[in-house]
Parts: C-alpha cells; sequence; structure tokens
C-alpha cells in the first residue's frame, strides 16, 4: 500500500473510531460527521491508491464516481442517505438541519461501519 494511501486510510479509521466515541458521549451530531468523514476518507484512500485525479470535495457522491466504483444498491443507498449530513453538522448557519435520535444515529453508525468495512476490502483487494 502506498503512504498516500495508507494516511488517508489510517485518518478514516481514526474519524471511525471517533464516531463511535461520540456516539458513546451521545454528541449525535457530530458522530453523524465522523461517519460521513470517515467513509469520505476511506473512498479518497481508493481513489490515491488507483493514481486517479484526487478531487477536494466533500460529496461522496463525486468521489464514488471518482472512485470508478461499482457499489451494491444498499451501499449506494447509504452514501446517497448519508451525503447530506456534512454540512449541517459542520457549519451552524446551514439553512436546513438535521435533528438527531439516538435511534437513528445508531443506524447510521451500524451502516458506515458495513460500508467501510465493503470498501476497505475493495481498497485492499485492488492494490497493485
Amino acid at each position: 500500500m502506498k503512504k498516500i494511501t495508507k494516511e488517508w486510510l489510517n485518518s478514516a479509521e481514526r474519524d471511525l473510531n471517533d464516531a463511535f466515541l461520540l456516539f458513546r458521549n451521545k454528541s449525535y451530531k457530530n458522530c453523524v460527521l465522523h461517519c460521513h468523514q470517515a467513509i469520505e476518507k476511506v473512498l479518497k484512500s481508493i481513489i490515491v491508491q488507483r493514481k486517479y485525479q484526487l478531487i477536494r470535495t466533500h460529496d461522496l457522491i463525486s468521489l464514488v464516481y471518482n472512485a470508478k466504483l461499482k457499489l451494491p444498491k444498499d451501499i449506494v443507498n447509504f452514501i446517497d442517505q448519508l451525503n447530506p449530513h456534512y454540512l449541517p453538522a459542520k457549519y451552524p448557519d446551514i439553512t436546513f438541519k438535521f435533528t438527531y435520535s439516538r435511534i437513528e444515529v445508531k443506524k447510521f453508525l451500524s451502516k458506515t461501519k458495513e460500508v467501510f468495512k465493503w470498501l476497505k476490502l475493495e481498497l485492499n483487494q485492488r492494490q497493485s
């Protein structure tokens, strides 16, 4: 694995671990933000490993396209669902806001872990 790939992946893993800590501490908005960040960074690790042009964006859909991934429908649906949660969690002045219940965030966290595992497997299978 290339050094830059490993750096992106390590950062993604830290974000995923932080999401679990934030959930335990009932910081639900920040938990969802770190779920987004974990998926974003594992996608970026795939992009740099495959030597594709890395785009500086937080848009998960663009990153999936940029990584040239063929994802199962349930993963595509989850990424579509997670994608809009970056801005409201990061910026308090965004006009559209989400409210987060423990049950909803637990589902986000569980699915993030599942998708992260799938993407990491994809990264490891396609190493050159």
